[in-house]
């Protein structure tokens, strides 16, 4: 599957964008308006995937340093959301493959939502603590979770469709993906 879609929200410079992402995708534009913070985006959802999201948010200088720097609503928890949708084939004969999803749907969807810990609810005062975190197959007009983590406990859909429980309590900065053991026996 390719990548044909990546969002980011709470990030650095990145308030909140969705873009496409072909075959060659370019970045222009003039220096500070954001071209490494989307690199970076795409780097922090490859560290979800291997399960070094804590490392890599911590390698560039923590939360502090990772969270949207403009203003935020009141009341408002402060989090990182990232995502990245995959498509089903290649849109062929010079038709973007983002033009195919955006007409059927995405085939696939990675969410995780990043966010600073509750008081007493992390060994470090600003260690990033994933809040959630979802695997998404659409087919068609529905969309079927194949993976779910809200808190320290994370569900992962069965061959068979049975939604089980992953069976590891995972730490507040440890992706389920990240996590997963056995994922031959979790698939769709």
């Amino acid at each position: 599957m390719r990548i044909c879609e990546v969002s980011a929200a709470g990030y650095r410079s990145l308030r909140a964008i969705r873009f496409p992402v072909g075959p060659l995708t370019v970045f222009v534009g003039a220096n500070g308006v954001g071209k490494t913070n989307l690199y970076r985006a795409l780097q922090l959802l490859q560290a979800s995937a291997a399960g070094t999201l804590a490392r890599e948010l911590a390698s560039e200088g923590g939360m502090e340093s990772a969270l949207w720097a403009g203003k935020r609503m009141k009341n408002k928890p402060a989090r990182i959301k990232l995502s990245v949708g995959f498509g089903g084939r290649d849109g062929g004969e010079g038709q973007a493959e983002f033009d195919y999803v955006v007409e059927a749907g995405l085939v696939q969807q990675y969410q995780i939502e990043v966010g600073l810990p509750t008081p007493m609810g992390a060994a470090f005062l600003l260690e990033p603590q994933i809040k959630e975190e979802r695997l998404t197959w659409h087919d068609g007009r529905r969309a079927v979770a194949l993976l779910e983590r809200k808190g320290p406990s994370a569900f992962a859909r069965t061959e068979d469709g049975k939604r089980e429980r992953l069976g590891v309590d995972l730490l507040a900065s440890e992706t389920a993906l990240g996590a997963m053991r056995d994922p031959g026996r979790f698939r769709h």
